[in-house]
């Protein structure tokens, strides 16, 4: 009885720290998934650009952004989500960059219905910020302390014929 109630306080604190150690936070990137879809915005009178959020096959986050002007699409960056040590990244890889490492911006809290990522370092844009105004439109901001570009985005059922 006593080695029972032994072999019981040791595996008992054997799952206590067990559980200590492995208790490192997780970051949920599930927030983000609010950007999965179709978002159409206007580059000019003859330029729409897309950005266009889906989850791969492994769950994860990615994107890809667009632009059709009259018939003809380019894909100008893709997008991913990157964490390390408890930080989330946003990364934008510009297509003609390809070869080039990609510049990771990191997730800043902010309210509910705004996205802001910031890379000081990055010359241009130093950051970059999706605002929701609803489910189905957000203003999208990228610059620094001097310029800044502001889009409107709305979303799109994805119907694009080729």
């Amino acid at each position: 009885m006593k080695n029972l109630l032994f072999s019981i306080v040791i595996s008992f604190g054997c799952l206590l720290l067990f559980q200590a150690c492995n208790k490192r936070p997780k970051t949920d990137l599930k927030k983000f998934e609010r950007l999965l879809g179709a978002w159409q915005y206007y580059i000019d009178d003859s330029t729409r650009g897309f950005e266009n959020w889906y989850l791969d096959t492994a769950g994860q986050l990615k994107g890809s952004n667009s632009e059709i002007n009259n018939t003809k699409i380019r894909i100008t960056e893709f997008l991913s989500f990157y964490v390390k040590e408890n930080k989330v990244y946003y990364v934008p890889q510009l297509v003609k960059d390809g070869k080039k490492a990609p510049t990771l911006f990191e997730y800043i809290e902010t309210k509910d219905d705004e996205f802001r990522f910031t890379n000081q370092q990055n010359d241009f844009p130093k950051f970059i910020s999706y605002k929701f105004i609803n489910n189905d439109s957000m203003d999208v901001s990228i610059g620094d302390d001097k310029n800044q570009i502001h889009m409107q985005y709305s979303k799109r059922a994805l119907n694009i014929k080729l």
